[in-house]
This record gives structure tokens, sequence and C-alpha cells, in this order.
């Protein structure tokens, strides 16, 4: 999945992101939406990141970069899915 966004974030309104997907099925929209939350997880992180280093400056204002993301998942479950998730910012390679 590519995920680009679309519209930085502000006070009034969370990003847009688009999720397009490269490779795999066309036609299951589940991967989509992971791609689409773990994009929206980094982005959230590296703004937060941002605003300690500008002095508190809006985390959502900055735009975040394309991220590619590959899901390959056994157990699609949303409470696996949400492990995922919390284990991000442990690995934080962004």
């Amino acid at each position: 999945m590519y995920v680009t966004q679309a519209r930085p974030g502000s006070a009034a309104a969370p990003p847009l992101f688009d999720v397009q997907a490269l490779l795999g099925r066309q036609d299951d929209d589940l991967p989509l939406v992971y791609a689409r939350q773990v994009a929206e997880a980094i982005a959230a992180d590296a703004a937060a990141a941002a605003a300690a280093g500008n002095g508190g400056a809006d985390p959502g204002m900055a735009a975040a970069p394309p991220v590619l993301v590959g899901v390959a998942m056994r157990d699609h479950s949303p409470e696996a899915f949400q492990q995922v998730l919390a284990a991000l910012p442990q690995v934080r390679v962004w």
C-alpha cells in the first residue's frame, strides 16, 4: 500500500490520507484500512516529536512524507492489528 497525506491536519480537522493498493488483492478493503491506520500512527508520532523539538508548535500542521506499507497478516482480527499498532512506537524507524 502506498499512503500519501492529501491534506495536513489542523486544530479544526484531522489530516486526510490517500491509500493506493500497488500489489496484491484489489478487492479487499481491510488492508487499506490497516495501511491508513499505520500511516496515521506514524504521522502522529513524527508530528509530536517535531512539535517537542519546536517548542510545542501545532503538531498537526506538519505534512507527513509518503509511506510504503506492506500488510501481511495471518490473523486479520482487529485485536491482532491493535497489537501491531501498539508495537509501532517501540520500533520507530521513521
